[in-house]
């Protein structure tokens, strides 16, 4: 078995790398070089639009590299998965990566993920840490960064930050429900501090990606303006006035089969102008029937999903895969 780990499926470049201490690797044991393009090939040749996924801030391997450059939680414990949009060197690296891809993978298409910060979930070659039933407060607290720039930032605004990681410190683990009752009036300076960070690097991508070529580009969030991670908080991709689409689709969390998807797609979709899309998996539980699919499915497109992104292909079984062909054919058939 082979433990799989963030890296380019094209090359990386001299002329676009040297002397950078972030660098992505390029290759990895399970593809071979130009693998990008090998695929896109077949794709096209069989009919199928191709894109290409950018991943902005999610990289053990290149995080390992420079830890002062990741996201630090209160406890001080560094995520080395996470780079912080924060730091410009972060910005430069996301930068890179979206104008390299775009020009060297030969696609007008693009979606990005983790155009923010990452936080406690979704860590290194995607731990799981559901057995220790932390809160979703918990998480959002967990995730609150406290890297170098990230608490200069937090003082400029005039919180105190050593109060501030003891607050959180203290109410880990407790009975409290939202971020607000926690930090109470620190709480809106906090989050203004990264949404600024995402904003910033939304901008710096739309306008890489869009000069070099990207015609229909794509972000993956999150309706809740806490939410960290792949998907990032959708509030601040779209800026102060909620009017700046900066791309043409945002792509949202629809796993789990039940109605929580739908709901976030409904929620996004009175956020934004732009398309929506529901981010699905071919993994759903192994009882689950193609008829199941197609409920799931359908309710996403009734709440509004202009697109279904169906995730995990690679990884599912002949039949598994049969029951997605089948519900995917009859979603179609009743559009």
């Amino acid at each position: 078995m082979i433990d799989a780990e963030a890296a380019t499926y094209f090359p990386v470049r001299d002329s676009a790398w040297a002397g950078r201490r972030l660098t992505p690797r390029e290759g990895t044991p399970w593809a071979a070089p130009g693998s990008f393009v090998a695929a896109r090939d077949s794709l096209r040749a069989a009919g199928v639009r191709v894109r290409a996924w950018v991943v902005a801030t999610h990289s053990s391997a290149v995080g390992r590299t420079a830890p002062d450059l990741c996201v630090r939680n209160a406890f001080g414990n560094t995520y080395t998965c996470a780079l912080c949009p924060s730091h410009p060197e972060v910005l430069s690296y996301a930068e890179t990566v979206v104008t390299e891809a775009a020009q060297l993978c030969g696609v007008e298409a693009m979606i990005v993920e983790g155009c923010g910060p990452l936080g406690f979930s979704h860590q290194s070659q995607h731990e799981k840490t559901a057995g220790a039933d932390w809160s979703a407060l918990d998480e959002s607290l967990l995730s609150i960064c406290f890297c170098d720039c990230c608490a200069d930032a937090y003082a400029e605004n005039g919180l105190s930050v050593d109060d501030l990681r003891q607050r959180i410190r203290h109410r880990v683990g407790t009975s409290a429900q939202q971020v607000e009752e926690v930090l109470g009036e620190d709480a809106a300076p906090v989050l203004a501090v990264r949404a600024a960070w995402t904003a910033r690097l939304r901008t710096t991508l739309t306008a890489a990606a869009r000069s070099s070529g990207v015609e229909d580009l794509s972000f993956f969030a999150a309706p809740d303006a806490w939410a960290v991670g792949p998907n990032v908080a959708l509030p601040a991709l779209l800026g102060t006035d909620g009017t700046d689409r900066g791309a043409d689709s945002y792509v949202v969390n629809a796993w789990a089969l039940d109605p929580s998807g739908a709901e976030r797609v409904r929620a996004a979709a009175n956020l934004t102008p732009a398309r929506v899309g529901a981010y699905t998996t071919v993994l759903p539980p192994t009882t689950a029937t193609p008829e199941d699919l197609v409920s799931h499915w359908s309710g996403l497109v009734d709440a509004g999903a202009e697109e279904l992104h169906i995730y995990h292909g690679g990884l599912a079984s002949t039949a598994r895969l049969r029951n997605a062909g089948e519900a995917l054919a009859q979603v179609r058939a009743h559009r």
